[in-house]
Parts: structure tokens; C-alpha cells; sequence
């Protein structure tokens, strides 16, 4: 089974730019929606259009909902042809987990969608004061969890955490043996921005983890597309007269798809 980095998009431009370094090495690509974008899309055509690119320019692009506690927007996703949801109850207790997971799965299976799940929430960066207060999931609950679900992907908080990092997070690598030790389930890292390509290397030297998820990462290299289109006078304070955006799209456009070529290199 193939290890993918896992990118968050939110347009059609977006998703252009990580299928394009796709086709450079050769290898399908994993996009994701957030429960948010997913909320504003017209999700028949949005598939519509992702599917069919991919397919012209030769490689397959499969879709994820992520990070979604919302039951009626993880049905639209399954309904909808996603090829992936997440449903994060990871926040309630453990027996409440294990039952929406199962609730979920067992619609998700019957439509040939596969389900991701978590133990342990994954927090954002802002919610800890350093990264050596990280908090991480407990291996009886992961235990307890696994045996009472039939989930496709598995996620557990292992010292990462979304957004951008203040310091070097503790990654405890042993949870990850510890769960191969008790299922063959691919896992997933969530909280991949900030990571140096030497902890990305030791994550992937991991036999199940399969999927890496990059977020924030996708955002600031939209931020450096513009800023690099600031500089290029393309955009300016004043009327807008002049303004370049077939130009400025461009630069987005590479700059998203630079960093998506990096991190899929590492595969």
C-alpha cells in the first residue's frame, strides 16, 4: 500500500497545483477538504472537476473529508462521492467514540467509503504553551477503541498538533510500534506543518504510516504566492489598475505546487 502526504485545498486552483507535482513524480495524491470548505462547495461539481483533471493529466486524486463532527456533512460527503471522511468525535468520551464511529462506518462501508477516526484529541498549537506539554493519547483507550470499531485509517495524538509550531514537538514514535503491535489499520499523522524533513523520514520509515496530513503548510505557500506577487508589483495599493491576476494566480500556483513537489519527493 502507497504512503501519501495528505494536502488540504479549499478551490479547484488549489487542488490543480498538488495534482500537477502528482504528475511530475508519478504518484496519485490525497486532497482533503476541511468540514468547513466542504460546507461551501457545490461538492457534485467541485468532484467533478477534481476527478476529471486528474484523470487528463494521467494520475488518480483521491478526496477526504477531514476533521468532521457534523453526521448530516459526513453523509453529504459519503453521498456525495468522497472517497474518504473523517469523523472526529475524538473530543467526547471514549464509549461516545467508539458509537458515532460506528454509526458512521457502518453507512460509510455500504457506499465502498472509507473512514478515518481518532483517539486522543489532536489539538491546535495555540491550545498548549510549548510543545513538551502536548498531550497524548492513552494506549489502553487506543486498545479499547480499535477492538470495538471497524475503521479504515487511524489517528492518535502522538505529541503533534495543528498549526505552526513554537518549538520542535516530541513525537512519541513508540505509540506508533505500539499500535502496529495491535492492528495493521493505516495510521495517520495529523499536524505535519513544521515538521523538519528528517522527522517526516522517520515518520515514513514507519511500515503503517501511510498518511501524512500537510494544512497550514498549503496556506502559507498561498501567502508566499502573493507576497512574492507584492514584490513583483503586481499588487498594489492603489486602484487596482494594472492589476495582474492571471500573473499573481501564477505564482500561487507555483509556490503551492513547489511545496507539494518537496514533501512528496520524501516518498
Amino acid at each position: 500500500m502507497r504512503k501519501y502526504f495528505a494536502f488540504n485545498i479549499w478551490d479547484i486552483e488549489s487542488a490543480k497545483a498538488i495534482i500537477d507535482a502528482g504528475v511530475i513524480l508519478e504518484h496519485p495524491v490525497l486532497l482533503q477538504t476541511s468540514a468547513r470548505v466542504f460546507a461551501g462547495l457545490d461538492q457534485e461539481l467541485f468532484l467533478t472537476h477534481i476527478k476529471g483533471y486528474a484523470a487528463r493529466r494521467g494520475i488518480e486524486a483521491f478526496i477526504h473529508l477531514d476533521h468532521c463532527r457534523d453526521k448530516e456533512l459526513l453523509f453529504q460527503a459519503i453521498e456525495s462521492g468522497w472517497d474518504s471522511v473523517m469523523i472526529d468525535a475524538s473530543d467526547l468520551p471514549l464509549a461516545d467514540n467508539i458509537k458515532l464511529t460506528n454509526e458512521i462506518t457502518q453507512i460509510a462501508h455500504r457506499k465502498n467509503v472509507r473512514v478515518e477516526a481518532e483517539v486522543g484529541h489532536i489539538k491546535k498549537t495555540d491550545d498548549y504553551m510549548d510543545e513538551k506539554t502536548i498531550a497524548v493519547a492513552d494506549m489502553d483507550d487506543i486498545k479499547e477503541f480499535l477492538h470495538h470499531t471497524d475503521v479504515d485509517l487511524f489517528a492518535a495524538a502522538i505529541g503533534t498538533a495543528h498549526g505552526l509550531y513554537k518549538g520542535t514537538p516530541v513525537i512519541h514514535h513508540e505509540m506508533i510500534d505500539q499500535v502496529a503491535e495491535l492492528t495493521d489499520i493505516p495510521f495517520v499523522i495529523h499536524g505535519g506543518t513544521g515538521l523538519t524533513d528528517d522527522e517526516f523520514r522517520r515518520l515514513l520509515q514507519h511500515d503503517n504510516v501511510r498518511k501524512i496530513n500537510i494544512s497550514t503548510e498549503v496556506k502559507q505557500a498561498y501567502r508566499i504566492g502573493i507576497l512574492r506577487s507584492i514584490d513583483a508589483g503586481l499588487i498594489k495599493a492603489e486602484t487596482g489598475a494594472g492589476f495582474e491576476a492571471t500573473k499573481v494566480e501564477k505564482i500561487i500556483y507555483e509556490e503551492i505546487k513547489a511545496m507539494a513537489l518537496h514533501k512528496m519527493s520524501l516518498l
